[in-house]
C-alpha cells in the first residue's frame, strides 16, 4: 500500500511525500539509503522498523522488507520509484 500527499510547490516546483512498505521483491529492498537517494533523486525522510522510527536514517542504514519509509520528492521521481518498486 502508498499513500502520496497532494504536492507542494517548493522553489516553483511541486514536491510530494509518500509512505510506503517494502515488500521482499521491493526493487529498493536490500540497498543502502544513499543509493534509493541518489538513484531516484528522493530523500527517504524516515524510516520505520520494529514499531521504532527513524527520521533522515543515514545513508549506510540497509532498507529492509517489512519496513515501512517515507520519502519525499519531485513527483515524477516518486512516481519512477514507485514504477520500479518490483524486481
Amino acid at each position: 500500500h502508498v499513500d502520496i500527499t497532494p504536492p507542494v510547490i517548493i522553489d516553483g516546483q511541486p514536491h510530494v511525500l509518500a509512505h510506503l512498505q517494502i515488500s521482499p521483491t521491493a526493487r529498493i529492498c536490500g540497498m543502502m539509503v544513499n543509493a534509493v537517494e541518489e538513484m531516484f533523486r528522493v530523500s527517504v525522510i524516515l524510516r520505520c522498523k520494529n514499531g521504532k522510527r527513524e527520521f533522515h536514517p543515514a545513508g549506510d542504514v540497509i532498507i529492509e522488507e517489512g519496513q515501512t519509509i517515507a520519502i519525499f520528492g519531485e513527483p515524477d521521481h516518486i512516481h519512477q520509484l514507485l514504477n520500479e518498486r518490483q524486481r
